[in-house]
């Protein structure tokens, strides 16, 4: 099953002013048995407030979905 949420595996830390891996977070979605035998791309975009980061990632999205959606009407 595809999920559409994003999942934070990349947090902030505010001590270090750097970003910090949840290793755990990710094993689980990298190791889900829908998952685990794909491909997979991981998009992250770090950036000021109101500078674009949910537009540019919902733009990409949308058009993995719209490419994902020909391929599949093409084949039908």
């Amino acid at each position: 099953m595809v999920s559409k949420e994003a999942v934070p595996f990349l947090e902030l830390n505010d001590a270090t002013n750097g970003f910090v891996l949840n290793l755990k977070e990710l094993t689980k979605i990298l190791l889900a048995d829908d998952v685990k035998d794909t491909a997979v791309a991981i998009v992250s975009v770090a950036g000021a407030f109101r500078q674009g980061k949910s537009f540019l990632l919902n733009f990409i999205l949308r058009y993995l979905e719209s490419v994902v959606s020909c391929v599949f009407f093409t084949f039908i």
